[in-house]
């Protein structure tokens, strides 16, 4: 009876019961399995093993393209890092009609003074309705929000941003736009915005002088350190600065903001706009059709830097488009006497997700490090935003794992057989610490694996397989049995120790046991050792990171698949 049962829980094999009953046998995941006679029947055996001999193809790539539609963040800026090469990013976006164009007044009508409600109208100026009053319209200005901590690079570096109109639509929203998208011919050359920004731009000029000294090491890591440029003086800062909260407490970030004053002639187009023009979202697109902002030089040599903007205003830091009118008209004052003054009025037109926005990205990779012909490659280069991309392909031994996972339930008694049932794939990908720099360059918290699908497009690793008849689809990384991994199937950055105690940074993918053997009892592999898996940051088109890791030929480090399994031998 026991026979029975043990070899029926192995029949169902990459189902949770059978993997979940194994997991309560063993003590520690990485230590062999120790299962005693009074627990099985005379002649099984259980033994929990590890084979971590599977050496990865690896080798450097570079990707010529990323979709980029629908961005969440525009990114503008250039960065020539020293090991990666250069970097340069730009982004397109239109704009929408906000809420309804509508000015409560007040004026003067004989002697007295009476309310009404303008509306869709910027330009109120005519010697009927309001003949005492007088519109001018000051400044149309382009506002770019972003959070203290999405740049990368030098705070110090001014970088001349320009801001270029649209000479025609984007199309609708549904439109695909990728990173290689040519953007000649789609705007007019004469910018009609210039201005030189730094990320830091509204820090007191006492931190930048007096106490500059007083900085990190190495300031430029923002993503991990936002608050660094207080140290331990912060309270000596003026409270000008915008970035710190009043009192000094949480250090919590406050949204910053470059704004463009765009050139008069937009400003009066906008200021003239008629009431079908500010009813309607494609009428406003014939007024103005959207903006191009994209990097013009560095300015005093350097490294330069990118910067991420928060384009929706479903965000609660946007950037968007604000016109700023004023009003003279008269009024009555507390002794009912006839007073001019002047109103102050403003109207954005936001970004929202009808709107359509894309980034652009060039990447020079410096060769001199990264060579994409090299099959062989000692250093792998991660880099977002459509930069440098590891390839990984697994050997063509995994294919033997077909004869090895079998089904006990279907044993042929004459014959003693070992049958393995995998329980964990762990793919370990250590970061080169000195190469990456992470001092200066903080490294990416996760990275993200892909596979080509039928199209020949990025997608996540997803299989389809079948269990009691039913056909479903799983993704091939993430949590293993033991609840270990990401949930998401992501790559997240953890930390071991040599036996020396040295820390060591590696990126933990997990591969599924169900997937894998699924695929080698039912399907022979699938071929999975023809399959090419391409690794690179967590959302790559708006993360600008980059590491370096240990590649699959480096001798002492080489990129490895780890399998820990059971080895079943029945009676």
């Amino acid at each position: 009876m026991k026979n029975y049962s043990l070899r029926k829980i192995f029949s169902i094999a990459g189902q949770s019961l059978a993997i979940g009953l194994l997991s309560l046998s063993v003590g520690c995941k990485d230590e062999p399995a120790r299962l005693t006679g009074d627990v099985l029947p005379d002649g099984e055996k259980i033994k929990g093993l590890v084979y971590d001999e599977h050496e990865i193809g690896t080798r450097n790539i570079k990707r010529e393209s990323v979709r980029t539609s629908d961005a969440t963040f525009g990114i503008i800026g250039k960065f020539d890092d020293p090991v990666f090469g250069s970097s340069e990013a730009a982004f397109l976006t239109d704009f929408s009609i906000g809420k309804r164009v509508a000015f409560s007044i007040k004026y003067i009508d004989g002697d007295d003074e009476q309310r009404d409600t303008v509306l869709y109208q910027f330009n109120n100026n005519n010697e009927f309705d309001f003949p005492n009053d007088t519109w001018e319209v000051d400044s149309l200005v382009l506002n770019l929000q972003y959070q203290f901590n999405n740049w990368y690079g030098e705070m110090k570096q001014a970088q001349t941003v320009n801001v270029y109109e649209l000479e025609s639509d984007l199309g609708s929203v549904g439109k695909e736009y990728f990173s290689d998208h040519d953007v000649d011919g789609m705007y007019n050359i004469n910018p009609i915005a210039s201005k030189a920004v730094y990320p830091n731009s509204e820090v007191p000029d006492s931190m930048r002088s007096v106490n500059w000294s007083n900085l990190y090491q190495y300031p430029d890591s923002l993503w991990n350190y936002p608050q660094y440029l207080w140290d331990n003086d912060k309270v000596k800062a003026s409270k000008d600065s915008s970035w710190l909260d009043s009192d000094f407490n949480g250090n919590t970030t406050k949204t910053k903001t470059w704004s463009f004053k765009l050139r008069d002639d937009v400003r009066d187009r906008f200021f003239d706009m008629s009431e079908n023009e500010l009813k309607s979202t494609a009428a406003f697109k014939g007024v103005f059709s959207g903006v191009y902002v994209a990097l013009d030089d560095i300015q005093n040599g350097g490294n330069g830097w990118l910067a991420k903007t928060n384009l929706l205003s479903s965000s609660s830091v946007a950037s968007n488009l604000t016109l700023h009118l004023s009003r003279d008209y008269k009024y009555l004052n507390t002794d009912s006497v006839i007073r001019d003054t002047t109103a102050a009025y403003s109207y954005t037109f936001p970004i929202n997700l009808e709107n359509v926005r894309f980034n652009t990205y060039k990447h020079e990779l410096e060769t001199a490090n990264i060579d994409t012909t090299d099959a062989t490659p000692d250093r792998l280069y991660i880099q977002g935003m459509a930069g440098s991309y590891m390839r990984m392909q697994l050997p063509d031994e995994v294919i033997n794992w077909v004869d090895s996972i079998g089904d006990p339930a279907n044993a042929d008694p004459s014959k003693e057989l070992d049958y393995r049932l995998v329980s964990n794939i762990e793919f370990l990908m250590e970061i080169d610490t000195v190469s990456s720099n992470m001092d200066y360059y903080p490294a990416p918290s996760k990275l993200q694996i892909k596979w080509l699908d039928d199209k020949g497009k990025l997608e996540d690793p997803v299989y389809p397989i079948e269990i009691n008849g039913n056909k479903i689809s799983i993704p091939v990384f993430g949590r293993d049995v033991d609840g270990d991994g990401s949930l998401d199937g992501v790559g997240e950055r953890v930390i071991r120790y040599s036996k020396e105690g040295r820390p060591e940074y590696v990126y933990r993918f997990i591969m599924r046991a169900e997937y894998f053997n699924y695929i080698m009892r039912e399907e022979d592999g699938a071929a999975l050792n023809e399959k090419q898996f391409f690794v690179g940051p967590e959302s790559t088109t708006s993360n600008f990171q980059r590491v370096v890791l240990f590649g699959g030929a480096n001798e002492s480090r080489p990129l490895k698949m780890n399998i820990k399994y059971f080895l079943y031998r029945p009676r």
